[in-house]
């Protein structure tokens, strides 16, 4: 009984150890630089450099296509704002944070106060015109792309979990439309890591409420800003027909 266990077993290893010899084979560089069945280190020496070409070129081209993109030359959001209030703080827990599961209701929602006041600090005054986007009067952000959606309101729409347009002040009662935009742009760095770095690009979700006043969406809450200036600005309210 023993030898007819044995024998399959041995066999068994054999066709495994077989098996396992061939696929680590297959894998094996050998001394003339290819691989059993497989490329050689040029050829994935070569694959490398197109991939290296292939993304330097799409970066290149991404760059053109941005350069020839035109805001429109004039909008009511063009000029300077300063934030004067954190108009809301969703209720529901961040995602995401180290050790926000462990928080309270409570820790958690001044978790999200304490954020909220910090980009608040953080962009003390900011400038829109057609081709730059001005932070604190120092930082100039260039090749500026504003993408903008005009939406009907409602009052009970959810623009992030509990959080609704009649939460940050864009009832029907005071507009039948809202525009809402994407602000981007970059600093005229010279190569591909620097523009990579966060400090060098901006992104920026804000709700233009009225003339004078705009509402910066950062998911948990919203920033209101209000208006310092109309320099590069259109004092006329844009007037839009539903």
């Amino acid at each position: 009984m023993k030898k007819r266990v044995f024998i399959p077993v041995i066999v068994l290893l054999v066709l495994l150890s077989l098996t396992v010899g061939i696929y680590v084979g297959r894998s094996v560089i050998s001394l003339n630089g290819q691989t059993l069945g497989g490329p050689s280190f040029h050829d994935f020496a070569e694959v490398n450099m197109e991939m290296t070409e292939y993304v330097s070129a799409q970066y290149e081209y991404m760059k053109r296509r941005e350069q020839c993109w035109k805001n429109p030359s004039e909008t009511m959001f063009y000029g300077e704002w300063e934030p004067t209030d954190i108009v809301y703080v969703d209720r529901l827990p961040l995602h995401g944070v180290q050790g926000g599961g462990e928080l309270t209701k409570d820790e958690q929602e001044n978790l999200k106060a304490e954020f909220a006041r910090r980009e608040k600090e953080k962009i003390q005054k900011i400038k829109f015109e057609q081709d730059q986007i001005v932070v604190n009067d120092n930082n100039v952000f260039e090749n500026v792309r504003y993408d903008m959606t005009i939406f009907p309101a409602m009052d009970d729409y959810l623009i992030h979990f509990t959080m609704t347009l009649a939460d940050i002040g864009l009832t029907e009662e005071n507009g039948n439309y809202y525009i809402f935009i994407e602000a981007d742009g970059d600093k005229n760095v010279k190569s591909l890591d620097e523009e990579w770095s966060p400090d060098n690009s901006i992104l920026i979700y804000f709700f233009v409420k009225d003339e004078n006043t705009i509402i910066a969406f950062h998911g948990s809450w919203c920033i209101e800003y209000k208006r310092v200036s109309y320099e590069g600005g259109n004092e006329r309210p844009a007037i839009i027909k539903g």
